[in-house]
């Protein structure tokens, strides 16, 4: 195996490279909370539009059975 040599980094430049990091995680983080948040707002739209065409669907039977009782022949 290969030995690696220990690297000095400045505090500074340390200090930067950890807030670098906490900032990424933080918009991670947040990022991740509005996923969550699209993907439930999507469900009820799903769902409110399978309600919609579930009500459609009722409105054209209805429409057919009075079309047919109507012009009965």
């Amino acid at each position: 195996m290969k030995e690696t040599a220990p690297i000095f980094v400045k505090i500074e430049e340390y200090k930067d490279a950890l807030e670098t990091v906490n900032a990424i995680k933080l918009k991670l983080t947040e990022a991740r909370d509005i996923l969550t948040e699209l993907s439930a707002l999507k469900a009820e739209e799903d769902s409110e539009i399978e309600s919609w065409k579930a009500e459609m669907e009722d409105v054209e039977k209805r429409m057919s059975y009075i079309d047919s009782t109507l012009f009965e022949e």
